[in-house]
């Protein structure tokens, strides 16, 4: 028994430090994230060609955009969830994720202009401009457009990404309005 405890207590560690560097890894992301739309934000106040008249429009369409899939399912909501083996432990999502199938492309949600296009390690993140807007769409195995490109609303971006140990598609897709971040499903019809 007492051999049992330790064992069950040196797992139990393993697992808190494999979520500590998960959550700093987000963590870091996020603040890249942050640091590219405050960047942008500030090209655009330098920049008087940003067309702020797509954001009023990408406005007048909060909850009637498409989805960012032909087809999926939300398995993660915005905010703070549960981790899904550790009860004690709050995960919190800046966005939603899409479960789709397999071979899926994320789907351009309005009319923009792609600002960045970067790779986090493993999969490839695109974030399209609308105006003060910003959409994220991330967990890309294969992306078609770069910076710069000027993109319509259900353009394919690139390929989602399918997990090898999981065989799970899913889509990453956030919402922000210049520096602050939304509940994407509020934006989707």
């Amino acid at each position: 028994k007492r051999k049992y405890e330790i064992k069950t207590r040196k797992y139990g560690i393993e697992i808190k430090k494999d979520i500590a560097k998960k959550q700093k890894e987000t963590d870091d992301l996020q603040a890249k994230i942050k640091k590219i739309i405050a960047d942008e934000v500030a090209k655009r106040k330098a920049d008087a060609t940003v067309d702020t008249k797509l954001s009023a429009t990408f406005e007048a369409n909060k909850g009637k955009l498409p989805w960012p899939v032909a087809s999926g399912v939300v398995v993660k909501k915005y905010g703070n969830n549960p981790h899904p083996t550790q009860p004690k432990v709050v995960v919190k999502n800046n966005g939603i994720d899409i479960s789709t199938e397999q071979g899926a492309n994320a789907l351009c949600v309005f009319d923009g202009q792609v600002s960045t296009v970067f790779n986090t390690g493993s999969t490839n993140v695109v974030m399209v401009r609308h105006g003060l807007f910003f959409t994220r769409y991330a967990n890309l195995a294969k992306i078609f457009v770069k910076a710069g490109d000027k993109v319509k609303t259900g353009q394919k971006l690139g390929v989602i990404h399918t997990g090898a140990t999981d065989n799970v598609t899913t889509l990453h897709f956030e919402v922000w309005n210049e520096k602050n971040n939304t509940n994407p499903e509020r934006w989707l019809k």
